[in-house]
């Protein structure tokens, strides 16, 4: 039986541009915008894969927070993934 890491990371997004915006594009650190607001995300690592678990779907990883999210992942955790995905299967990020 193989044990899967779970990994839940506090991350930041624009309040305005998720309700009125084109989608979800958090950051591990907070903007300076006015609408910042805090989220956990959980993920887990499939082969060389983090999967995002949870309710709400993260869009996308703009850069270069998505390159951040991942060695941040693959430092707390120790191992080596080269991608990021969605609770849908997306690819929101891949070295």
């Amino acid at each position: 039986m193989t044990t899967q890491m779970l990994i839940s990371k506090q991350m930041y997004y624009d309040k305005y541009e998720y309700d009125f915006g084109d989608g979800f594009y958090p950051q591990l650190t907070p903007s300076e915008k006015n609408h910042v607001t805090l989220i956990y995300f959980q993920f887990i690592k499939e082969r060389n894969v983090w999967k995002q678990i949870g309710d709400v779907s993260i869009t996308g990883l703009d850069p270069p927070y998505g390159e951040e999210l991942l060695k941040s992942l693959n430092s707390e955790s120790g191992y080596e993934a080269i991608q990021i995905e969605n609770i849908w299967n997306k690819i929101i990020h891949k070295r």
